[in-house]
């Protein structure tokens, strides 16, 4: 009677387990810092090239979800700049701390940070920090134009049945720290 009894509350439990893994799924910082490594390649020439121009290069990009602020993340990475101005050429690098706001387009299974912007960034050499303050506005401007039509995450319904199910089945998504959950 005791072995009925353990196996009915077996078999429940692992029913409302299962069934509570049916409403959402979950995209973890590492899964996004994995598909970021290897999906994103920015690199974009601005400014006047007769005035002063520079091609970046962002690399070394981490996100962090829901950490500081609530609803939103941050990226931080590296953007590798080489300016060529009326003085020169040059190079510098410059460490970002950027943020946004997570969207999710069901049509395509994506997740993309909107509105991105530089919160907060240093530059070595510092020599090099009154050229990337003339440049910040264009810089601004190229990276939030990429990640509003770069996903940082895109479901893959051949991956796995979880995956799958979140692609035919999300209805929307939720920030929390360290992940973001998709709604089913």
């Amino acid at each position: 009677m005791k072995a009925i009894f353990l196996t009915t509350m077996f078999v429940l439990t692992s029913l409302v387990t299962g069934c509570d893994q049916l409403k959402q799924f979950d995209v973890s910082e590492n899964l996004i810092n994995d598909y970021i490594s290897q999906k994103t390649n920015f690199q974009k020439h601005i400014g006047e090239d007769d005035v002063v121009s520079a091609d970046i290069k962002l690399s070394n990009l981490t996100i962090q979800i829901g950490r500081t602020e609530p609803g939103k993340i941050n990226l931080s990475g590296t953007a590798d700049l080489k300016i060529n101005s009326f003085f020169g050429k040059t190079s510098a690098k410059v460490d970002l701390i950027l943020s946004g706001q997570p969207s999710y387009q069901a049509d395509q299974g994506a997740i993309y940070i909107k509105s991105m912007t530089i919160d907060n960034y240093k530059v070595s050499p510092e020599k090099m920090d009154a050229v990337v303050v003339a440049l910040k506005p264009y810089l601004d401007t190229t990276i939030t134009t990429y990640f509003d039509n770069q996903p940082v995450y895109v479901l893959d319904p051949e991956k796995n049945s979880a995956e799958a199910a979140a692609f035919k089945l999300a209805k929307g998504i939720e920030v929390k720290p360290g992940k973001f959950v998709i709604q089913l």
